[in-house]
């Protein structure tokens, strides 16, 4: 008689007491491996592959670019919605915000290296580019227990094999969530510090990782911070971009 894992024993038994559920809409779900339930997986495929309102491709196939701070920093996210409608792509994130749940972290993180994958060009090297994060505020952190930035970065760059460095911090004391576009530019640039070492970032293709870009000005300031220190270029990833706001030509700013 083959002998089953204590481990796995230990798992049956905590999933009964504590069955796993959707992510999304908090559905008991059928197997321990799943992040999604069926219906909300189907919804979230679909939300994924609506079209840009700006250059019309997918949200996972977007061409589109930040452009904050004089820059225009090439961004690829894997979907997209609108702040005032419930949808899976929003209910996940905002999810990840509050808990650190490790299933949701996995799901999100691999759909990220996948759109990753399929934008940088299969003869450029993951090993050779360093990976980081645009940081939440010690404040934020504090009340979370965790930035979910950071975990997002760290498991992209297992996924992919890209080194992952904290190379930013973040001292300020107002949530960007809560700031109008010119206040977010402006607590953005007093906020974000370069907390690497010049001579690992100098010649790097740097990948900067966010959970959510809105008017792009983090993104954009902390671009700008890493190409100081030395960076040769910066790609955003993100999990995903709001589509309301304004928008212009080929750019959400």
């Amino acid at each position: 008689m083959k002998k089953i894992p204590i481990g796995k024993i230990f798992e049956s038994l905590l999933s009964l007491i504590y069955p796993p559920k959707c992510i999304s809409c908090g559905q008991v779900l059928p197997r321990t491996d799943q992040t999604l339930c069926e219906i909300c997986r189907k919804r979230f495929d679909t939300e994924s592959k609506m079209p840009c309102p700006i250059c019309g491709k997918a949200h996972v196939k977007c061409s589109c670019k930040v452009n904050a701070s004089g820059l225009e920093i090439p961004l690829i996210h894997v979907t997209g919605y609108d702040l005032k409608r419930n949808s899976v792509s929003k209910n996940i994130i905002f999810r990840l915000k509050d808990d650190n749940i490790k299933s949701g972290f996995d799901f999100v993180s691999r759909e990220m290296a996948s759109a990753l994958k399929d934008r940088i060009p299969p003869a450029e090297d993951f090993t050779e580019k360093l990976i980081t994060f645009v940081p939440r505020s010690k404040k934020a952190k504090r009340k979370a227990g965790h930035d979910q930035s950071e975990i997002l970065a760290k498991n992209i760059s297992l996924f992919t094999g890209a080194k992952f460095m904290p190379l930013l911090s973040n001292n300020s004391h107002k949530m960007q969530k809560k700031l109008g576009r010119e206040k977010r530019m402006e607590n953005a640039e007093k906020s974000y510090c370069f907390d690497g070492e010049y001579r690992v970032v100098t010649g790097k293709s740097v990948i900067i990782v966010d959970d959510i870009v809105t008017t792009g000005a983090s993104i954009g300031v902390c671009a700008g911070l890493l190409l100081k220190a030395g960076a040769s270029d910066i790609t955003a990833l993100v999990y995903a971009r709001t589509v309301s706001g304004k928008q212009n030509n080929n750019y959400y700013e």
